[in-house]
């Protein structure tokens, strides 16, 4: 039987710009300052805004900044973070010192995608005599 690994990996997409992000990795900073993986040159962000870092399973964003960071995820829950982390899944957006939304020029689109081991489907094995459903 073969099986294969699909990787962990985050899409990240800013104007035109898109990064792809794939674990493990040292992590991907974004925030004013040149020295970051993502510059944004707005007036509410951080020189170091926020982090993105790959833990054990998860893509998980950091925010670092005085004005906090806002996440809209994909079922429209909006959350807001201010010195904290928080778990990436599915896609979202996130917004750098304002909310996060379509209208904001300055949103960050992000799409993450767990690792998972796929396998062929195998015919199901039959339970060991005298289990099963009248066995009860």
């Amino acid at each position: 039987m073969h099986s294969f690994r699909v990787p962990h990996r985050s899409r990240l997409r800013y104007t035109d710009k898109t990064f792809l992000i794939r674990a493990p990795c040292a992590g991907f900073s974004i925030g004013r300052d040149p020295g970051n993986s993502l510059v944004v040159v707005a007036s509410p962000l951080s020189r170091n805004h926020a982090t993105i870092e790959f833990t054990p399973g998860k893509f998980v964003l950091v925010d670092t900044s005085t004005n906090g960071t806002y996440v809209l995820t994909h079922d429209r829950q909006a959350l807001y973070l201010r010195r904290e982390t928080l778990p990436l899944w599915g896609q979202g957006l996130i917004g750098l010192g304002t909310p996060a939304g379509e209208d904001n020029p300055d949103v960050v689109h992000y799409k993450c995608r767990s690792a998972q081991t796929s396998a062929p489907p195998s015919s199901p094995v039959p339970p060991p005599p005298g289990i099963g459903p009248d066995s009860l």
